[in-house]
């Protein structure tokens, strides 16, 4: 197996976004679901991970999802060499496919993150509001 820098750092954040949904599945504990869905007790949680991001799980999945698209794909010297020689595509047509592969989920978030924004919004209020104030949506000091 080769190792390459850009393989390594694919590797280590795949792992970080790994770490960090579980930090989130952790902080929501029994009221994590895969489904947008506020459960009737349930209170806003504004701990672990969720006292600095809105959808800090989110990007965890992001990480991990580039960073294995990363080491496994585009930093594998194996996948470089043979996969091309299985997929008789031009490099144009495996940079766009990979673009879409990666442009896809991203879209497909900041819908699910606006439709659960507007979930939060009428159930918790203004104590939301307060909240997304001293929050950042998904990446510290950029968005």
């Amino acid at each position: 197996m080769w190792l390459t820098l850009c393989g390594v750092a694919g590797s280590l954040l795949a792992w970080a976004g790994s770490e960090l949904r579980l930090q989130c599945y952790a902080a929501l504990g029994e009221y994590f679901t895969f489904r947008l869905a506020i459960q009737d007790k349930q209170p806003l949680i504004t701990t672990g991970p969720y006292t600095y991001l809105r959808h800090p799980s989110y990007l965890g999945a992001l990480m991990a999802g580039i960073g294995m698209e990363l080491s496994m794909i585009l930093c594998n010297p194996i996948s470089l060499c043979y996969g091309r020689k299985l997929f008789k595509y031009s490099q144009e047509v495996e940079t766009g496919f990979l673009i879409l592969m990666s442009v896809a989920p991203i879209a497909a978030l900041v819908r699910r993150m606006g439709n659960e924004e507007k979930m939060l919004k009428a159930k918790y209020g203004k104590e939301y509001t307060e909240w997304e104030r001293r929050t950042w949506r998904m990446v510290p000091f950029v968005y």
